[in-house]
């Protein structure tokens, strides 16, 4: 299991990386095409992870809930991190960014922030649990 996190996270690194590349040195937004290319790759890598430890079922299902929540928080982190922008930083082009900029327009960092850390730990204590 510790191999398959440890492959998840220098996945999510190298995604954080491309998508820099992506919008900052092609100067593009990544249109729909790619980003679902891009998920179908995240859930490919994803199940890889999950297969590397000899678990049931249900615990694979609950380690690809953590591998989700722990994709979305490292990631969103690491390519503000590269691009500059605060840690925190919610953008304008996102699905997920956009649904939180119009629901929580006043607190829409610090909301998604929560949302991150309770969906992991949230994970972790089922991963424990199981």
């Amino acid at each position: 299991m510790i191999s398959g996190i440890i492959l998840w996270i220098i996945f999510i690194a190298l995604s954080a990386l491309s998508d820099y590349w992506i919008i900052e040195k092609k100067k593009i937004l990544i249109d729909e095409g790619g980003h679902i290319f891009r998920s179908i790759m995240r859930i490919i890598a994803g199940i890889i992870c999950a297969s590397m430890g000899s678990f049931g079922f249900g615990y694979g299902l609950v380690f690809m809930l953590f591998e989700a929540a722990s994709f979305w928080l490292l990631f969103d982190g690491l390519l503000n991190l590269l691009r500059k922008k605060g840690l925190l930083y919610v953008g304008f082009n996102s699905t997920i960014d956009i649904f939180f900029r119009y629901h929580f327009p006043v607190n829409a960092e610090k909301i998604m922030l929560y949302m991150k850390l309770f969906t992991v730990l949230l994970s972790i204590i089922f991963l424990i649990l199981i």
